[in-house]
């Protein structure tokens, strides 16, 4: 497998957002912390495939993102605003922008997958 064929676009939320569903056992900064956390397993385990860092894109619209991903070495991408299936018209755009820069094969994940491990990615 060539892996400069591949990109990987990871999706995530608005960070403070996100993890509602843990909103009565952790405040929101601490599922802020979490949702950081569990972004920054994912991405570390993508650029240990080894995927360019350069090739990897986090997609949201939230501005903490694009500093999160500066700070990582990775791209961002802002999708357009989508009030229908927000996620996947996410994902629609940031295929179609990895297709224009000559991305060939792409890897979607979520942010916050558990476990995240690069040896189960290759």
């Amino acid at each position: 497998m060539n892996l400069a064929d591949w990109w990987a676009v990871v999706a995530l939320k608005r960070i403070d957002q996100g993890k509602e569903r843990l909103a009565e056992a952790l405040d929101v900064p601490a599922r802020c912390a979490l949702i950081v956390a569990m972004a920054e397993d994912v991405l570390t385990a993508l650029r240990e495939v080894p995927f360019d860092p350069a090739q990897i894109l986090l997609v949201s619209e939230d501005p903490q993102v694009a500093l999160l991903a500066k700070r990582l070495g990775v791209g961002v991408f802002a999708p357009r605003a989508v009030s229908h299936d927000p996620l996947n018209a996410a994902l629609r755009d940031a295929a179609g922008h990895v297709r224009q820069q000559g991305g060939r094969h792409l890897l979607i994940m979520h942010a916050d997958l558990p476990l995240a491990d690069a040896g189960e990615l290759r």
